[in-house]
Parts: structure tokens; sequence; C-alpha cells
């Protein structure tokens, strides 16, 4: 299963705790690995910006490299890990819960604001000077919150909001209005079939229960799925199983049989034979390689 983090979860391992509140957490100590590297979800809101150093991030098993001046924004919800992280590498970073934000009155939905939604891109570069905006505005919240003093939590949230809109105006340079084109429409279908996937691969493995729920047809969405990814629908539902698989593999200590079955397979020997065709290895071999 993989796991939904609280905020709290997320960061009982970073020193710099005085940088909390119910709900907010800022800070530019790094994350250790072994929290961020495992496929999981969160119930909070990150924003992070990089500093310096770089990596590989998975969200909704679309791929991103992660490098300086690269900003990261990832609502709750989404499956999403780090790989190859650099030994230097450092980001400034707010996670906050949409009731933290929602305590002070605001109107505006998170889910709404186009770098929240789930088909968004969630990695993009920033020049010098937006660099220079956003670490700012950081920097202010920072040292606001160092300071506590009555209304801080209003304040942190005024500045939350003058955040979402200096991203918002860099957001809308990188979604550059595309050609309506069998192929932009291809890659939009693409990113609503993954966000599918990914919160109903559980009870639904076949290609015609996603094409109903995005009112083509069986042949369209097929068709067009391998046309711009290079896989079937099939096999994009194939990885998703895997990864839940492999994160049950090594993070619980559940019998094989358990696995296969929360995952909807009654004959664990089944569920053997197509890890290991997927990943050249036993589930149990796959184990005891990764604990």
């Amino acid at each position: 299963m993989i796991p939904l983090r609280s905020l709290e979860d997320h960061i009982f391992q970073v020193r710099d705790v005085q940088n909390e509140l119910d709900g907010f957490f800022i800070s530019d100590e790094t994350i250790p690995m072994g929290i961020v590297d495992k496929p999981h979800r969160s119930a909070f809101f990150a924003i992070n910006i990089t500093m310096r150093g770089y990596a590989y991030l998975k969200c909704n098993l679309k791929e991103y490299e992660v490098k300086p001046h690269s900003i990261v924004l990832v609502p709750p919800q989404v499956v999403r890990y780090w790989e190859n992280r650099s030994e230097d590498y450092l980001a400034l970073k707010i996670f906050f819960t949409e009731d933290f934000f929602q305590r002070g009155g605001s109107l505006i939905n998170l889910s709404a604001l186009p770098f929240f939604k789930p088909e968004a891109t969630n990695v993009f570069d920033i020049d010098d000077e937006a660099y220079f905006r956003l670490t700012l505005i950081f920097k202010i919240m920072r040292d606001k919150l160092t300071l506590p003093h009555e209304g801080m939590e209003d304040i942190l949230r005024h500045y939350l909001n003058v955040l979402f809109l200096e991203i918002e105006e860099l957001y809308k340079k990188i979604e550059v209005p595309v050609e309506d084109t069998p192929k932009s429409r291809g890659l939009i279908l693409l990113d609503k079939f993954k966000k599918l996937v990914a919160e109903n691969y559980l009870t639904e493995r076949s290609v015609s229960a996603y094409a109903q729920m995005l009112f083509i047809s069986p042949t369209h969405l097929s068709n067009t799925i391998k046309e711009v990814s290079g896989k079937t629908p099939t096999e994009i539902i194939q990885e998703m199983i895997i990864l839940d698989a492999q994160v049950m593999l090594r993070q619980t200590t559940k019998p094989i049989n358990e696995i296969a079955d929360y995952l909807g397979y009654s004959d664990s020997s089944y569920f053997g034979k197509f890890f290991k065709k997927l990943t050249r290895m036993s589930p149990v071999t796959y184990r005891l390689n990764n604990k």
C-alpha cells in the first residue's frame, strides 16, 4: 500500500522543528532520503525551490529532473518519490495543509490553482530574477515564523497568497497554449489517463473502464496512449500495480499472498509470475534485495 503521510510524519526527522506550526512548515534543511525516496502520498501541499544540487522526482508516473532554480509544486495525494539526489542538494521548502490555509477564512480553492491541479507540471525552471523574488518571500516567512507574535498565522497566509500570485504568473509562461493538434490532444489525454490510473488501479484494470471514464472508445484510448507514450494503457496500469507491490515488499513484512490479495490477485502464484515478468525477479527475491 502506498502510504499517505501527514505533515508530522514527513518532518519528524528534521532538526529544524522550530519552524513548524500546526499545519505549516518551512525550512532549508534537507529531508532525509529514507523518508522521500520511497513512493508515498502526502496530506499536504509542497513548494520547493532548489538552491543547489540535483535530483530526479517522479510524480504520478511522470519523471522530472530537478536542478538549481527548479521550483517543485506538489499537491496532496499525488504519488511521488525522489531518486538519485546529489549529496549537496539543498532547497527552500514550504509544506502546509489545506486546513492551515483555510483557517484564515480564505475563499481560494487550492486545488483549483493551475499549478496544484492533478494534471499540472510539477517541476519547472525559473530565471534569476524570479528566483530572487521567490526566495526573498520564503526568507521573510521563515523570519516571521522564528519570531512568534500575535497575528503571525495570518501574516504567513498573506505571504502564501503573494507566493501563489508570483508562481501563477511564472506558471503561465511555461503553460504556452498548444496548437489544437492530435498530438497535443493526445498528451492531455495521457495526463488525464495517468491521473485516473493513480486513483483507481486497485479496483479498475480494464482499458474499457478507463475509456468510459474519459467518454471515449477503448480503441481511441489505446491508439492515442500508445502513440504519445510508446506504452499501451495496460502497461501503464501494470506500472502502477508493480509500484505499489514494490512499496509493500520493501516497507512491510506482509506475506506475499496478502500483498497479492490486496492488489486484486487471489492466486499468489499468478501474482508472482506477473511480478517476475515485469521486474525480472520474484517477489521474494525483490524483498531480499531491498531490505
